[in-house]
């Protein structure tokens, strides 16, 4: 059975019980569908308004763009930003927000070389229905026919077919920059990336100029700030609705029939009329407890080596719905670990928060312990807030394609401190704050050794 037949099953079996509610649940009952509904639905429900506040722009610029058109970043985000915080000064980030309900669309990546990029659509539950990208499609120019869950036809000749699964889709494309130097190149290969509606394919398309707003959202408010700040049954009520065009998974299905006794099944019209004071008390104090248990997740996104932490399973969240959920919050659209493994850490050896007040550091990975990737790899330093580090040199990450010294052995040693050292390791030198401060390790196409998680990052060390 497809994912829309089952949650159309689910919807048409059960329906909403909000009426009778009193008379077929406890109190406590209601508290722990209320808490798992909440479990469930927090990433449709955040995914649409980052759909929609990515979306909220009149024309192409900085990181937004209408519906079905791409938003380039034309540089790396610099100690200033505060627009994202865990920035990435690896590759520079290309967005957009597309629906294929109307039509298929035709996306187009010009001839890329040996140069890494990945192309990720990230569906309305956070999950990665495909990317594309040079580990995959080589560095060829490419079209991409990009169709909606129900579509069926021939795919055109020439083109790679990507099947959405829900309607709301968000793409990330990643393109490897080495710095300023390369920013003329870069912003060129963007230029190229073109979204074309299907019917337009083969004709003088031409983007829109101008796009009118879509004043029935708020694009202008963090999403933080929005999703949180929702009234419980304005929250239900969004996520019956995004049921009905963005499916669940079919591993979901317990979970469908489970929120379902609440009323909360694909339609339209939820709403907590029929349900007495004493319930809607009762779900109150399961989404409290709901949004509790991402908080304490959000502090625990993977496995503790090293006092590093490393996460596995980014985009492959299966029914741990706490997980998903505080991944959501945290950050849309993590890689698949097939294309990149982040591990980051804010401990030292000692499992003592890392503090640039406090001490200088060290990270040495040995010869036969380099960070195992196929393409690159980097370690970049983000303060207490994760936002990058103002440092004299304006230096945010160094790695094996940074210009560094490497020791008599093949080791390379990192210096992670507030004071510029001695100039003999300037050249490995990743500027810290003179505070509590976090580092993220990036690992491009990694290699076995990651699958088998027989490699593991070394301890940072306290250098003094």
């Amino acid at each position: 059975m497809s994912k829309f037949l089952t949650t159309l099953f689910i919807a048409l079996c059960f329906g909403s019980i909000a009426q009778t509610s009193d008379h077929r649940l406890s109190n406590n009952e209601i508290k722990e569908l209320a808490k798992d509904a909440y479990l469930f639905g927090l990433p449709a429900v955040w995914i649409e308004h980052q759909y929609y506040v990515n979306s909220y722009a009149t024309e192409a610029q900085n990181a937004k763009a209408p519906v079905n058109q791409f938003a380039h970043g034309r540089a790396f985000a610099n100690a200033e930003s505060r627009e994202f915080v865990g920035a990435n000064t690896d590759v520079l980030i290309s967005s957009a927000s597309i629906n294929t309900t109307d039509e298929p669309l035709v996306i187009t990546l010009p001839e890329m070389g040996d140069r890494f990029w990945l192309m990720q659509f990230i569906n309305t539950w956070n999950g990665v229905p495909a990317v594309p990208t040079s580990r995959t499609h080589g560095g060829q120019a490419r079209t991409f026919f990009v169709v909606s869950p129900e579509w069926s036809g021939e795919v055109p000749f020439g083109m790679d077919l990507v099947r959405t699964d829900t309607e709301i889709t968000l793409i990330v494309l990643r393109t490897y920059c080495s710095g300023v130097e390369e920013y003329a190149e870069v912003n060129a290969l963007q230029d190229e990336v073109k979204i074309i509606p299907y019917s337009q394919w083969n004709k003088d398309y031409q983007v829109p100029a101008h796009v009118a707003l879509n004043e029935t959202v708020d694009g202008t408010k963090d999403v933080n700030a929005l999703v949180f700040g929702k009234s419980n049954e304005t929250f239900f009520k969004d996520l019956s609705r995004l049921l009905i065009k963005n499916p669940a998974y079919t591993v979901d299905t317990p979970m469908m029939e489970r929120i379902a006794k609440l009323g909360i099944t694909p339609r339209e019209d939820f709403s907590f009329e029929g349900f007495s004071k004493a319930q809607i008390k009762a779900i109150d104090e399961g989404v409290a407890e709901a949004k509790q248990a991402i908080f304490a997740r959000a502090r625990d996104l993977g496995e503790l080596k090293n006092n590093w932490i490393l996460t596995y399973d980014m985009g492959r969240f299966g029914t741990d719905y706490t997980y998903r959920s505080a991944w959501t919050m945290i950050g849309v659209g993590g890689n698949l670990l097939e294309d990149a493994f982040y591990p980051t850490t804010i401990l030292d050896a000692d499992g003592e928060i890392l503090d640039g007040s406090k001490h200088n550091y060290t990270l040495t990975f040995t010869k036969e312990n380099m960070p195992p990737a196929h393409t690159f790899w980097s370690l970049t330093m983000y303060d207490d807030e994760s936002y990058l580090v103002a440092n004299e040199i304006d230096r945010y990450r160094r790695g094996d394609r940074s210009d560094m010294t490497y020791n008599a052995d093949g080791s390379v040693t990192i210096y992670m401190q507030a004071e510029r050292p001695s100039e003999d390791k300037v050249s490995n030198w990743l500027p810290a704050p003179k505070r509590g401060f976090r580092v993220a390790l990036r690992i491009y196409t990694p290699m076995e050794s990651v699958f088998n998680k027989s490699w593991l990052p070394p301890a940072i060390q306290k250098n003094n």
